[in-house]
């Protein structure tokens, strides 16, 4: 979790994340953390970031829908080898 809000490349780090799970599904665990809310998002900037990086024909405001849906669908733990609990 706490994907963004860290620097200058939130966006950026959350995509690469993004699609390494996608392309390695096993790979990588990603939880949900606080900061992959928008009312969070909002407050420190991501929210910002992504307007600013990607609001060329409204896109920006797109990609903050999607994110948005990918947030809430991130789980709050992850179960490692049946033995790991990440929270």
């Amino acid at each position: 979790g706490d994907l963004v809000d860290r620097g200058d490349y939130s966006a950026e780090v959350m995509l690469l994340l993004m699609g390494y799970a996608v392309a390695d599904p096993g790979s990588i665990y990603i939880n949900r953390g606080n900061h992959e809310d928008m009312t969070v998002c909002t407050g420190y900037g991501f929210v910002d970031e992504l307007v600013t990086k990607f609001s060329q024909n409204t896109n920006g405001r797109h990609l903050l829908a999607v994110i948005d849906t990918i947030f809430s669908l991130l789980p709050l733990a992850h179960v490692v080898d049946d033995n790991v609990l990440i929270i």
